[in-house]
């Protein structure tokens, strides 16, 4: 082969490791020749390269789902999705969604994207925390209703004089 005909990657599992490059060299008429390289420091892990940043989206608010976007990393990686509310990692909190509960109520959240891949170093970002958790808020579906033999008591407000019935 010419000279720079190949170029390998280097794999995880060489991490730690020196290399050397071994190279026969031949031609007619020529005795075959084998030389060596001197031996490289060891191989380091790669790290990430994060060019969209990690990202969450949604209302800070007792049952309203928050989601986390890892951004775009070279090189392909697999994340995890810790989620913490204050300086507290939220117990079981793991996926890339997140849904605050009344245990969350007031605190801030945020969560620790973590990247990790054969060969590379963990590399570990956090977006920015989100506001204070708010409190949920009841939606009616549809109007209340009575059963007509249950007693009730409405109200009709107007001009701040409530009327009442029973």
């Amino acid at each position: 082969r010419e000279a720079g005909g190949e170029v390998r990657a280097v794999e995880a599992d060489q991490l730690g490791d020196g290399l050397q490059v071994r190279v026969a060299l031949s031609a007619p008429g020529y005795k075959t020749m084998r030389v060596r390289s001197a031996t490289t420091s060891d191989v380091a892990p790669g790290e990430f390269v994060a060019s969209a940043p990690p990202t969450v989206t949604g209302v800070a608010q007792v049952d309203q789902p928050l989601v986390a976007s890892a951004g775009t990393w070279t090189p392909a990686a697999t994340f995890s999705y810790p989620w913490f509310a204050g300086s507290q990692a939220v117990s079981g909190a793991t996926a890339s969604t997140f849904t605050p509960t009344a245990t969350q109520l007031g605190a801030a959240l945020k969560v620790r994207v973590t990247a990790s891949a054969p060969g590379y170093k963990t590399m570990r970002v956090a977006p920015a925390v989100t506001e204070a958790v708010a409190p949920g808020q009841f939606t009616a579906t549809s109007p209340p209703t009575f059963p007509s033999f249950a007693p009730h008591a409405w109200a009709w407000v107007h001009s701040a004089s409530p009327r009442r019935s029973t």
